[in-house]
């Protein structure tokens, strides 16, 4: 675990940018697919609004816990979801599978490394 930690830490701004392009993607995506009020999109827009409030507070080096754990817990969530998706219906969803895949990929690191609360090192 201090081996991943520390990778984590060694590159702390790629995770960063990271969670801002996913924050980003993610709004974007989900703005455009609401036709009305879901739960789903709604959720997913919170989780987005979250991840972009993230990168804030720790770029002003006033790191929120809570909200760490939330993106981390639902980052790992999120992408549960998607492989079961892309599992099922595969080529049927807009997403394709190759573009899952790397999407679930990243959500678990981001998820792990939100949930590892990793500090920026000096």
């Amino acid at each position: 675990m201090n081996q991943l930690k520390t990778f984590y830490q060694q590159t702390f701004y790629f995770w960063i940018v990271l969670k801002v392009f996913l924050g980003v993607g993610a709004f974007i995506f989900l703005s455009s697919q609401i036709k009305g009020v879901s739960k789903a999109n709604l959720i997913g827009l919170i989780y987005s609004l979250l991840l972009i409030l993230d990168v804030i507070f720790v770029l002003t080096n006033t790191p929120n816990k809570a909200i760490k754990r939330f993106t981390g817990i639902f980052s790992l969530l999120f992408a549960i979801i998607i492989a079961v998706l892309l599992l099922t219906v595969g080529n049927d969803i807009n997403l394709g599978v190759p573009m899952g895949t790397l999407t679930v990929l990243c959500l678990i690191l981001v998820g792990l490394f939100d949930l590892l609360q990793v500090q920026r090192t000096i």
